[in-house]
């Protein structure tokens, strides 16, 4: 199924890019939020903040999953975009500057 919906029952936040719906694990597509194991103590609290925040984002608004890019990530996870409150949750996450745009592949810092 391309587009799901989806409510706060069926999600669990991993990272602040990554999520689990439904059982399958979902790597948000064009956002790259720190690290959760990063580099320095810094780079883990602002991880731990962008992952507060899809969590709260995600448990209270209904959400559509959108899989049309039908890729699957280098690490087994599929690629796709959360929509929401008229948005995607990618673009609320770069907006309110807890992660940057990305278009895959590896970053430097």
């Amino acid at each position: 199924m391309l587009c799901q919906p989806a409510t706060a029952s069926d999600f669990r936040v991993i990272d602040g890019d990554t999520v689990e719906v439904g059982g399958e694990t979902i790597r948000l597509c064009c956002v790259d939020t720190p690290e959760i194991r990063g580099k320095c103590e810094a780079e883990k609290r602002l991880a731990v903040l962008a992952k507060r925040r899809v969590a709260s984002l995600m448990a209270g608004n209904s959400f559509t999953v959108d899989r049309s890019t039908q890729k699957i990530g280098r690490y087994g996870r599929t690629i796709a975009s959360i929509r929401m409150m008229g948005s995607t949750l990618s673009g609320i996450l770069i907006a309110e500057g807890y992660g940057r745009p990305y278009s895959g592949g590896r970053r430097s810092s």
